[in-house]
């Protein structure tokens, strides 16, 4: 596993990963899913409320990984479900806590992920000195991929768009 961790000191990210099968995956989303936002502490704070995303965070698949990657003092400082419409854009961002902190982000597919609608990254933008939100600032679309792989490669002419293809 030590190679993870140069994977994603070089690329910016490592996976995927399987995690569990599909009939698990849909009910880890219908348990995470029985507090409405509004009773959560913040919008990142499910974990708060929903033992199951603590349990997925603590369990060897994740914390290795993640504790290989951070070392042994980690903090789960936050938990999201994000329920998304089929063709809804997301918007290339950082998670700006991590400008604040070390730390990673990790992207779990539970229910009707499908391959055209998988998540992005671009290889190496870790390392650079702006995020894309930055890059929207300067009149970049950060809805589309091709312009943020443009702004990319204006910093690090080896970045690379990649499809994560999570299912």
């Amino acid at each position: 596993m030590k190679d993870l961790s140069v994977e994603f000191r070089t690329k910016g990210f490592i996976g995927p990963f399987k995690y569990c099968d599909s009939g698990k995956a849909a009910s880890l989303a219908e348990a995470l899913n029985r507090f409405p936002r509004h009773f959560l502490p913040w919008e990142k704070g499910r974990h708060v409320v929903a033992n199951d995303a603590v349990e997925i965070a603590e369990g060897p698949d994740i914390l290795d990984k993640v504790s290989l990657l951070l070392g042994e003092n980690i903090l789960l400082s936050g938990s999201q479900l994000i329920i998304q419409a089929p063709d809804k854009v997301h918007k290339w961002h950082t998670d700006l806590e991590h400008l604040e902190w070390e730390g990673v982000t990790l992207w779990m597919g539970l229910k009707n992920v499908s391959e055209t609608e998988c998540i992005s990254v671009i290889s190496g933008s870790h390392l650079f000195d702006v995020t894309p939100q930055q890059f929207g600032l300067e009149g970049v679309d950060l809805a589309n991929d091709e312009a943020v792989l443009r702004a990319a490669k204006s910093i690090s002419p080896e970045s690379e768009l990649v499809r994560i293809d999570i299912h």
